[in-house]
C-alpha cells in the first residue's frame, strides 16, 4: 500500500521518490558555508526535486594530546626565626611591653623549642642573695662616728670627739677594704661622718680657743663692788740682797666676790722691785686662797717681767663656789733669779690724763701713757687700780699697750670697770711686761 497521499489543492501527486513537501525534512548538519554560489536547479525540476547533496565528510578526531607533566609541590620554607626585642629606651614614662613579651604571651621559638644560633639567649634572673658576711665592724665606725660629730659641735667636749671619730675613721676603712667585712653602706656612711666631723671639730675648737681667751680677758677686767674689802699689809721678810739684787716686796694684797657671780672673787696685789738695776724676767708669782681654816680653795700661777718700781696684778679666783676667801697668800721668785738689768731698760712709764667716766653700768677710765725707755718695749701690760677716798682698792682693771713712741710722745689708753665706782673714787695705773 502506497502511503502516499495527494496534496489538496492539486492533481498531481509527486513522483516515487521524491519527498513530500508537506513534511518538513530535519535540519542538515550545518556545512561550512563557502563563498561559491550554489548550482542552480535544472530547468522544468521543482527545487525540491533538486538532486541531494552527500553527507558532509567526517572529520578526523582531533589528535589525542599527552597528559601534561605533574609539577613538583612547592617547597616549604622554615618558619622565619624569631628576633629578639629592641632594647627599651631609658624614660621617665614606662613604654608599651615590647612585641611578644605581653602578660598572657610566652617566647616564641620555632618548632622544637630551640632559639636559631646567633640569637642572644636570655638566662634566668637567678633572686639576689643577702650578704653573708658580718657587719659588726661596720656599724660601730658608723655609731662612733656619730657620736664623735654631735661631741665636734659641743664647745670644750670637742676636745674628746678627735678620739671617737678617729676610731670611726679607721674601722670604717678596715670594713670597706677586708673581703671578710660587709656592711659597706655603713661604712661609708661611717667614713663619710668621720671626715666632716674631723672638720667640724677643728673650726670648733679654733672658736673654743679664742672664746675662751676673750673670756677670760672679760673676767680679768671685771671688778665689783663691795663693802671694804679685807686688807692685808705683808711685813717685809728681809733685805737680803745678791750683787745688787733686792727681794720682791708685797706691798698691797685685796680681794671680794664679784658682783655678777658670788662664787668667783677677783684679787689684786701690788708688789715692788727696791732694786734699780735688777730685773726678775718672767717671774712665776703664785696665790693661793684659803678659807678660815688655812685650806686651800684655789691656787693661780701669775707671770710678768717685773722692772724696778712697782707693778700692780689682777685675776679672779673661778672655782670658790659657796666658800669665802679668807687669805691669799702670795709667792715670789727668789732674790737668785734677778738678773741685772739691760742698758736699753732703763727708764719708766707716766701715766697723765687720767679721767674716769660713769656710764649706766660700768665707769670707763681714760688717759694718756708715755715711755723715757731708750729702746720702747714692742708691746706691756697695764693695770688700772681703783681706791676710794680711804684708800681701800675696789677693784682693778687690765690692758694691753701695743705701741708707744720712741720720742716720748704720750699715747691714749683706757680701761673699764663693770660697775659704776664712786665719784671720789681714785685710779692708779701700773705697767709691766
Amino acid at each position: 500500500m502506497n502511503d502516499d497521499s495527494t496534496t489538496p489543492g492539486s492533481g498531481t501527486n509527486p513522483p516515487s521518490g521524491a519527498p513530500d513537501p508537506a513534511v518538513t525534512p530535519p535540519p542538515s548538519p550545518a556545512v561550512p558555508r563557502s563563498s561559491a554560489p550554489h548550482p542552480a536547479p535544472p530547468q522544468g525540476v521543482p527545487p525540491y526535486a533538486a538532486a541531494q547533496y552527500a553527507a558532509p565528510p567526517q572529520y578526523a578526531a582531533p589528535p589525542q594530546y599527552a597528559t601534561p607533566p605533574q609539577y613538583a609541590a612547592p617547597p616549604q620554607y622554615a618558619t622565619p626565626p624569631q628576633h629578639a626585642a629592641p632594647p627599651q629606651h631609658p624614660s621617665s614614662q614606662p613604654g608599651p611591653p615590647p612585641y611578644g613579651s605581653g602578660p598572657n604571651s610566652g617566647p616564641h621559638h620555632p618548632a622544637g623549642g630551640q632559639v636559631p644560633p646567633g640569637y642572644p639567649q636570655q638566662p634566668p634572673q637567678a633572686p639576689r642573695r643577702p650578704d653573708p658576711r658580718p657587719k659588726t665592724i661596720a656599724i660601730i665606725a658608723l655609731v662612733a662616728a656619730a657620736v664623735g660629730l654631735v661631741m665636734a659641735v659641743i664647745p670644750f667636749v670637742v676636745w674628746f670627739s678627735g678620739l671617737l671619730l678617729l676610731a670611726g675613721l679607721v674601722l670604717s676603712l678596715i670594713a670597706l677594704i677586708s673581703r671578710k667585712q660587709g656592711g659597706t653602706g655603713f661604712a661609708i656612711g661611717a667614713l663619710a661622718t668621720s671626715v666632716v666631723g674631723g672638720l667640724l671639730a677643728v673650726v670648733m675648737g679654733i672658736v673654743t680657743v679664742f672664746s675662751l681667751g676673750g673670756m677670760f680677758a672679760a673676767e680679768d677686767g671685771m671688778s665689783s663692788e663691795s663693802s671694804p674689802a679685807p686688807f692685808i699689809e705683808e711685813s717685809e721678810e728681809g733685805s737680803g740682797a745678791i750683787g745688787g739684787a733686792v727681794e720682791l716686796e708685797v706691798t698691797e694684797i685685796a680681794f671680794a666676790p664679784d658682783e655678777y657671780d658670788p662664787s668667783a672673787w677677783w684679787y689684786v696685789v701690788v708688789m715692788e722691785n727696791p732694786s734699780s738695776d735688777h730685773v726678775y724676767d718672767f717671774a712665776p708669782i703664785e696665790l693661793d686662797a684659803l678659807d678660815a681654816d688655812g685650806a686651800v680653795i684655789e691656787s693661780r700661777t701669775d707671770y710678768a717681767r717685773i722692772l724696778p718700781g712697782k707693778i700692780a696684778l689682777s685675776g679672779i679666783f673661778f672655782d670658790v663656789g659657796e666658800r669665802e676667801v679668807d687669805t691669799v697668800e702670795v709667792r715670789l721668785p727668789g732674790v737668785d733669779e734677778a738678773s741685772p738689768v739691760p742698758a736699753e731698760e732703763v727708764g719708766e712709764f707716766v701715766f697723765e690724763d687720767i679721767q674716769a667716766t660713769a656710764g649706766t653700768n660700768s665707769t670707763a677710765v681714760r688717759g694718756t701713757v708715755r715711755t723715757t725707755f731708750d729702746v720702747v718695749p714692742e708691746a706691756f701690760e697695764i693695770t688700772i687700780v681703783a681706791r676710794d677716798a680711804d684708800g681701800t682698792i675696789l677693784g682693778a682693771d687690765w690692758n694691753y699697750i701695743t705701741e708707744v713712741p720712741a720720742d716720748g710722745s704720750p699715747v691714749p689708753f683706757e680701761g673699764r670697770f663693770f660697775q659704776v665706782m664712786p665719784d671720789d673714787a681714785e685710779y692708779e695705773v701700773y705697767a709691766y711686761r
